[in-house]
């Protein structure tokens, strides 16, 4: 097999995602602790059945398109999808008691609409982080509400809807996610990793985003300790160099006709709109309709 001598390892972050270890790792081989495959995966792990599964689609939507709209990093587009679904979860769950509580702290009456509580956790959590996107989200809300009757359940569910959001993003407050820190590349050496084109530029140098995402806490599991990787391979062994090889030629940008549509989105860190729509649909089938909606995985935008 042919081989190239390993170069200075350049990304596009500070930090390499591997889907497979539930972890990222910085640049050194230093494994480090992961939030951002917790936060993808919240919504597989939680879910409940009684709020109308269109309006947890249209609110899940919702909130793709409002963190793409806000011009938010894959990361935080991530834990922003995460948070929303979380409240969806919890406030729905509230109310049809159907699966463990993540905050169990809610009450809910009985009787409330589980639908009304959905929409508004949903749109709660939005208009919190998102004020500039405020009259588009109060204007879904109105629509969605429209839908359900006037009356007391439908109050109550708003209400949960409501307390639910704000314990949710109280709870998030202090999660790592802020303030941001960069990477600052070191020498040009081979292991260092170094910025790239298009990296921001901060006090006139280019770095590496969300360097703070190592430290994030995780929302399903504990700690990410367990899932850490071992240190990469030896930059002379041949496993670096097969590694190394494969990323230069299915991850260069001129390599459109060697990859796929699947690769290009792992290494491009989004998922192509088909891949977005193949997460939902399940949730529309007649026999899961009303109980796998709000189980939905958030995608990753």
């Amino acid at each position: 097999m042919d081989t190239q001598v390993p170069k200075p390892r350049r990304c596009r972050s500070s930090i390499q995602l591997a889907l497979g270890g539930l972890t990222m790792k910085k640049m050194y081989g230093k494994p480090v602790n992961l939030g951002l495959l917790s936060v993808l995966m919240v919504s597989v792990c939680f879910g409940s059945a009684a709020a109308r599964a269109d309006a947890v689609l249209d609110w899940n939507i919702i909130a793709v398109n409002t963190a793409v709209a806000n011009h938010q990093n894959p990361f935080a587009q991530a834990r922003y999808a995460a948070i929303v679904q979380l409240a969806v979860f919890e406030a729905v769950n509230s109310i049809t008691g159907e699966y463990k509580p993540y905050l169990g702290t809610i009450t809910a009456p009985p009787g409330a609409s589980a639908e009304a509580a959905a929409i508004e956790a949903a749109y709660h959590v939005l208009s919190t982080y998102f004020p500039a996107s405020s009259s588009a989200l109060l204007a879904a809300r109105t629509n969605s509400l429209a839908q359900i009757p006037d009356g007391q359940a439908k109050s109550d569910g708003i209400a949960i809807g409501d307390a639910v959001a704000s314990a949710v993003i109280a709870l998030r407050v202090n999660d790592g996610s802020s303030p941001p820190q960069f990477k600052v590349p070191g020498p040009a050496v081979p292991g260092e990793w170094q910025a790239t084109p298009s990296c921001p530029v901060v006090n006139g140098v280019a770095v590496g985003i969300a360097f703070q995402w190592q430290n994030i806490t995780p929302f399903g599991i504990p700690s990410a300790s367990d899932f850490l990787l071992g240190p990469p391979q030896a930059l002379t062994s041949n496993e670096y160099a097969k590694a190394y090889n494969e990323v230069m030629t299915v991850g260069a940008s001129t390599a459109l006709s060697d990859r796929k549509i699947v690769q290009t989105s792992l290494y491009s860190m989004r998922l192509p709109p088909q891949l977005k729509c193949s997460i939902r649909p399940p949730s529309k089938s007649p026999r899961n309709r009303y109980t796998r909606s709000p189980k939905m995985p958030v995608p990753w935008p």
